[in-house]
C-alpha cells in the first residue's frame, strides 16, 4: 500500500470523497487483456467549531462600558459570562486584575465554571472591592471547549475574553466662612446693640461641581423654628469656585450664630452623580454686646451603667448587645445668674446629618425626671434637671459610623461580655470558657461607635438665648456564630446563662 496527503483549507462544514481507480497488470506491469479496471471511494467528514466566550463587567450601578462615579468605599463589581460558540465549554476561570495589570500577584479568583455550559448560556458572579482611588478593572474569562458529554477537543483552541469597569473616586467638599462685621473669622465681634452685618463665602472645596447650595443661618437659637435662609446657588458650582451672601440683623444681646450650607455633587452639566451623598459645613460667628448680661447653661450627657450596685450614669463608653435598652441621663445646669426659661434639650439620636430623628425634651416631657425645686419652670441658679431617656440598642445606617466584625478571642472577651452586660465575675469566667470552647473562631461581633450629642437651650429674661452641648458614646455588637452548622443552637445560650437574660442575638 501507499499512502498519500493532501491539505486543504475548510471553513465551513464538509464531506470530501476520495476515488481511487487502477489497472490490472502482470509482474512486469502489463495490463491484462479484458480485465476490466477497480475502483473504490471513502469519505472524510469535517465539522468546523466555532467556539466562544464573552465577559461583560460591570461597577456598581453603571451600565456596560460607561464609568461609575462614587466616594471612596465599597464597589459591587457584576461579571456575566455568556457562551457565544455554537459548543459547549468546561473549566470556566474568571479572574479580575484588581486594577494592577502589570501585576498578576494580586489577581483576585472570582469563579469557576466546571462545565460543560451549553451555548448561549450564561452565568453571573460578583465580587466587593474597597476602592479607595480612580481604577479601571479587567476581568478575564477563559475556557476549553468539550462535546456535551464534557470531554475536551482535541485540536480546539482554548478561547478568552475580557472586559473592564471603569471608577471614578471622586471627593466632593464645600465649606462656609461666617463672620460678623469686621471681625476676622474665628474671632468674636465686640459692639453695641443694633444692626449686625453677616458675611458668609461659600467655596466648593471638592473634585466635582456643586448644584443646589443651600446656606442657612440658625438665627442664634438650635430649635430649627426661626432658622432663616440666607441664600441659595442653583449651580453648577465648579471646584474652586465660591460665592458671598450677606444679612443684616438686629443684635441686643450676646448669640452665637450658626450657618450651614449643603450641597449636591454633580457633572459638569449639572446633573446628580448617583451614589455620592450631599455635602455640608457649617461655621458660626459670635456676638458680644457692650454692657449687655451673660447668662449661662450647660449639660452633661451619660449613660447608665447597669453592671454598677447600684447602677450609675458615667462618662465612660459602654457596649451594648443589639436589642438591648440604652438608657441616657441628661444633667442641665444654670451656672449663670439669671432665671432661664423654656429650656429644650435637642439629641441628635447619633445621626448629626439628619435632622428628621432628632428627640426634643422640655419641662413637660415623661423625660424629665426632676431638679425644678421651687417649682416655677424656671432653670435658676444651683438648679440641676434631670432627663432620662431609654432607647434599644440598634444599628444606625449612617456614615457617621462603621460596623466592624471581628473573631472571638480570649483579647477581646471583655468586648463580648461588656456587650451582654454580664457583671457577676463568677458567671464572666464561665461565659468566656463556654464561648472559646464551644465556638472558638467561629463566633463574631458586629460592633458599631454610636456618638449622641445633647444640644440645651434656654432663654434669658432679658430675651439672650443660651445654649450648651454634650456627648455620650456606646458600643452596639451584635455577637452571632459564622458557621452553618454551629456545633450547639445560638438560642441555647440564653438558657446556659438565664441570669444574664442575653443570648447571642
Amino acid at each position: 500500500s501507499q499512502t498519500f496527503t493532501a491539505t486543504v483549507n475548510v471553513t465551513n462544514d464538509r464531506t470530501n470523497i476520495a476515488t481511487v481507480t487502477g489497472t490490472p497488470s502482470d509482474e512486469e506491469g502489463s495490463p491484462l487483456p479484458d480485465v476490466d479496471g477497480v475502483t473504490d471511494s471513502d469519505e472524510a467528514v469535517v465539522d468546523i467549531v466555532a467556539p466562544g466566550v464573552t465577559i461583560i463587567k460591570t461597577a456598581g450601578t453603571a451600565p456596560d462600558g460607561t464609568v461609575l462615579v462614587t466616594q471612596a468605599g465599597n464597589v459591587t463589581y457584576t461579571y456575566e459570562v455568556t457562551n457565544s460558540g455554537d459548543i459547549p465549554l468546561i473549566d470556566i476561570e474568571i479572574v479580575d486584575d484588581n486594577g494592577t495589570p502589570g501585576n498578576t500577584n494580586d489577581d483576585l479568583p472570582i469563579g469557576t465554571i466546571a462545565g460543560p455550559l451549553a451555548p448561549g448560556a450564561s452565568r453571573t458572579f460578583t465580587a466587593t472591592i474597597n476602592v479607595t482611588d480612580d481604577r479601571t478593572n479587567i476581568a478575564t474569562v477563559t475556557g476549553t471547549p468539550s462535546d456535551e458529554e464534557g470531554s475536551p477537543l482535541p485540536g480546539v483552541n482554548e478561547v478568552t475574553d475580557t472586559d473592564n469597569a471603569v471608577v471614578d473616586i471622586v471627593a466632593p467638599g464645600v465649606t462656609i466662612i461666617k463672620t460678623a462685621g469686621t471681625a476676622p473669622d474665628g474671632t468674636v465681634l465686640v459692639t453695641e446693640a443694633g444692626d449686625v452685618l453677616y458675611t458668609y463665602e461659600v467655596t466648593n472645596t471638592g473634585d466635582t461641581p456643586l448644584i443646589d447650595l443651600e446656606i442657612i443661618d440658625d438665627n442664634g437659637t438650635p430649635a430649627p423654628g426661626d432658622d432663616f435662609v440666607v441664600g441659595a446657588i442653583a449651580g453648577p458650582l465648579a471646584p474652586g469656585a465660591s460665592r458671598t451672601f450677606t444679612a443684616t440683623i438686629n443684635v441686643t444681646n450676646d448669640r452665637t450664630n450658626i450657618a450651614t450650607v449643603t450641597g449636591t455633587p454633580s457633572d459638569e452639566e449639572g446633573n446628580p452623580l448617583p451614589g455620592v451623598d450631599e455635602v455640608n459645613d457649617s461655621d458660626e460667628a459670635v456676638v458680644e454686646i457692650e454692657g449687655a448680661t451673660n447668662p449661662e447653661i450647660a449639660i452633661e450627657k451619660r449613660v447608665l451603667d447597669s453592671c454598677q450596685n447600684p447602677p450609675q450614669f458615667t462618662d465612660n463608653t459602654l457596649r451594648f448587645r443589639l436589642g438591648a435598652d440604652v438608657t441616657f441621663g441628661y444633667f442641665v445646669t444654670n451656672p449663670g445668674t439669671e432665671p432661664l426659661a423654656n429650656v429644650r434639650i435637642i439629641d441628635d439620636n447619633a445621626t448629626p446629618n439628619n435632622p428628621s430623628d432628632d428627640l426634643l425634651f422640655t419641662i413637660n416631657s415623661p423625660e424629665f425626671v426632676g431638679g425644678d425645686t421651687n417649682g416655677d419652670t424656671l432653670l435658676d441658679p444651683g438648679e440641676i434637671w434631670r432627663f432620662e431617656f431609654t432607647k434599644t440598642a440598634e444599628f444606625i445606617n449612617s456614615n457617621i459610623s462603621n460596623i466592624t466584625t471581628d473573631s472571638f478571642t480570649n483579647d477581646i472577651a471583655n468586648d463580648r461580655a461588656e456587650s451582654l452586660r454580664i457583671c457577676d465575675p463568677a458567671l464572666l469566667a464561665r461565659f468566656y470558657r463556654f464561648l472559646s470552647g464551644i465556638f472558638g473562631d467561629q463566633l463574631q461581633t458586629d460592633r458599631q461607635r454610636q456618638d449622641n450629642t445633647a444640644r440645651v437651650a434656654g432663654l434669658s429674661v432679658n430675651g439672650t438665648t443660651v445654649r450648651a452641648n454634650d456627648s455620650a458614646s456606646i458600643v452596639v455588637s451584635n455577637t452571632f456564630v459564622n458557621s452553618e452548622n454551629p456545633l450547639i443552637p445560638t438560642n441555647d445560650i440564653a438558657q446556659q446563662f438565664p441570669s444574664c437574660n442575653c443570648g447571642l442575638n
